[in-house]
């Protein structure tokens, strides 16, 4: 009896785990909280909209609070940082990026000037999500991430830091 008592409690663990995992795992930027920034201003070029649509479904930016460990479902979709967050990059991929073809920058508005120059991510980017997260190493301002294809601009997330 205690046996099939216990065989019941991890059927129950066991279809819990498997249904937050199913729902996270299909948890993108669209489904998590957004800060607003008010009104947006023109950004400084248009992205290449047939390109975006052709490898990406979405692009967001987000944060981590300070300190936090890395956890790609507790990033908060966010176009205002500060110094103490985490900058987060959140991708969901259509078609596989091949190794080379992805770039990006970071063009400080304030200055027109690069704050982290356009480089190349030198690793194939497979199909689905991708959450990345690092320190934030730019000042008060306000900012643009390029996102670039095959030298084409994809996309432009514009974001501030306080």
């Amino acid at each position: 009896m205690s046996k099939k008592i216990v065989l019941i409690i991890i059927a129950i663990i066991v279809v819990v785990g498997a249904s937050y995992w199913v729902y996270y795992s299909k948890l993108t930027p669209k489904g998590a909280v957004e800060e607003e920034t008010g009104e947006q201003e023109p950004l400084s070029e248009t992205p290449d909209k047939a390109k975006f649509d052709e490898y990406f479904t979405s692009v967001s930016l987000a944060k981590l609070p300070a300190e936090s460990e890395f956890n790609p479902f507790a990033v908060v979709k966010t176009k205002v940082f500060t110094q103490a967050d985490q900058f987060c990059t959140s991708f969901e991929i259509k078609k596989t990026i091949s190794s080379g073809s992805f770039g990006y920058g970071v063009l400080d508005k304030d200055s027109g000037e690069y704050a982290r120059p356009k480089a190349v991510f030198p690793v194939e980017l497979k199909k689905g999500g991708s959450v990345g997260c690092e320190e934030l190493t730019y000042t008060t301002g306000k900012y643009e991430f390029k996102i670039y294809i095959d030298d084409v601009l994809t996309a432009i997330l514009p974001f501030e830091v306080r």
